[in-house]
C-alpha cells in the first residue's frame, strides 16, 4: 500500500475514490477549491463500507499548498482539468513521484511527449488514465479480435453520446479542454488505435448547432484508415441537457461481427465467427476505475509489468485527436504517422 495524493476534486476523482480508498495506506488532498467536502465524502465512505478497505481506516488529510503534498506522497492520481495536465505532471515527476493522469496525458503534443521523457529520465511510471481499456465489453471484445473469432478485422464502429458538459465551465474553453475530440471522442480514438492499430489517414468532420440557452450541440463524425486496412469510423456527441450518456461499438471482421450497445445493458452479441457463438459479458467484474488502478500499483512496483496504458499510448492517442482536429480545420484527410500503440 502506498501513501497516495489526489489532485482535483471532481467527478473522476470522485470515481477513482473507492479504488484508492481499497489500496492506499493514507490519502492527501489538494485542490483550489473542494478539498474539505471531497474528504469528508471519504471519510463517509469508509464509515458505509468499511468491507472498501478491509475494515481499516485510511486517513485523509487536506494540503493547502500542493508542494505540501509531493512532500507526503509516493504517487499522485491527477484529476483536474486538461490544460493543467502536464504541469502538475511535471511537478511531481520532478519530486520523484509516480503519476496516474486523467485521459487526455496533456493539452499538446509536445506537452505529452515532454513529460514522457521526463518520466523515463526520471525512472517513473507515468500512466494515462484511458479507462474505457478496463471496461469489461472493450477488454472482451479486443481479445475476441486477438483469437481471431471474427476473422480479420475489416471496419469498426464507436459511438459515445451524452449531454454537454455544463456543470463545469472549463469544458467550454477548447483552448482548456481540447473540445469534444480532445475530451469525449478521444475514449474511442484510443480504442481504435488498441483494437485496429496504426492509423495511416483521418478525416474528420464537426457539426454544430444551437441548443437550450447558450449549450450548443455537437457532433464529431471522422473516419480512420488503419494500416492493416482496416476502417474505424468514431462519433462523439456533446447533446442536449438531459440526454441519456451511452456507448456502442461493432467491430465486423471477414468471418463475423462483435456488437455491443450500453443502453441494453446485454452482453456483446456476436455473428459468425471460428466457433459460430461468443458470449462476451458487459458489466462483470471490479470497477474499470478500480481494475486500472490496480495496473497502475502493478506497473509502478514491477519493472517488467506490462501495463494496459503505457505513456506511449497516451501520446498516440493525443496524435491522432490532434489530427482529427487538423482534419477538421482544413476540410481534408490528413496523414498521420508513428500512431502505434504500445
Amino acid at each position: 500500500m502506498i501513501s497516495l495524493g489526489i489532485i482535483g476534486t471532481g467527478g473522476i476523482a470522485r470515481a477513482h475514490a473507492p479504488g484508492w480508498l481499497a489500496h492506499a495506506q493514507a490519502i492527501y488532498l489538494y485542490s483550489l477549491e473542494g478539498a474539505e467536502e471531497f474528504a469528508r465524502e471519504l471519510e463517509q465512505m469508509q464509515e458505509r463500507n468499511p468491507g472498501l478497505t478491509g475494515g481499516r481506516h485510511v486517513p485523509i488529510q487536506v494540503c493547502s499548498q500542493l508542494p505540501e503534498m509531493l512532500e507526503s506522497v509516493e504517487a499522485v492520481d491527477i484529476c483536474t482539468p486538461t490544460d493543467t495536465h502536464a504541469e502538475l505532471a511535471r511537478q511531481a515527476l520532478e519530486a520523484g513521484l509516480d503519476v496516474l493522469c486523467e485521459k487526455p496525458l496533456a493539452r499538446t503534443l509536445d506537452q505529452a511527449e515532454e513529460i514522457a521523457s521526463l518520466a523515463h529520465s526520471c525512472h517513473r511510471t507515468l500512466y494515462p488514465a484511458h479507462v474505457v481499456r478496463f471496461f469489461p465489453a472493450y477488454v472482451q471484445a479486443k481479445k475476441a479480435v486477438e483469437r481471431g473469432e471474427i476473422g480479420q478485422l475489416a471496419v469498426c464502429r464507436f459511438r459515445r453520446a451524452g449531454s454537454y458538459p455544463s456543470w463545469s465551465s472549463w469544458f467550454a474553453d477548447e483552448e482548456r479542454s481540447g473540445g469534444l475530440v480532445m475530451d469525449l471522442a478521444i475514449h474511442d480514438l484510443d480504442q481504435a488505435l488498441w483494437i485496429a492499430g496504426p492509423v495511416d489517414t483521418v478525416y474528420a468532420t464537426l457539426a454544430h448547432a444551437q441548443g437550450e440557452g447558450d449549450l450548443p450541440i455537437e457532433m464529431l463524425d471522422c473516419t480512420l484508415t488503419h494500416s492493416s486496412g482496416a476502417v474505424s469510423q468514431v462519433q462523439a456527441i456533446w447533446g442536449p441537457p438531459g440526454m441519456r450518456f451511452t456507448t456502442e461499438f461493432s467491430l465486423a471482421g471477414t468471418t463475423g461481427k462483435l456488437s455491443y450497445a450500453s443502453a441494453h445493458d446485454l452482453p456483446i452479441s456476436t455473428n459468425g465467427g471460428s466457433d459460430g457463438a461468443t458470449t462476451i459479458p458487459s458489466s462483470s467484474g471490479p470497477s474499470p476505475y478500480t481494475a486500472e488502478i490496480e495496473d497502475f500499483l502493478a506497473t509502478r512496483a514491477h519493472h517488467d509489468h506490462e501495463p494496459v496504458v503505457s505513456a506511449i499510448d497516451g501520446i498516440a492517442a493525443i496524435r491522432l485527436a490532434q489530427a482529427v482536429a487538423r482534419s477538421i480545420q482544413t476540410n481534408s484527410p490528413v496523414t498521420c504517422h508513428n500512431l502505434e500503440v504500445a
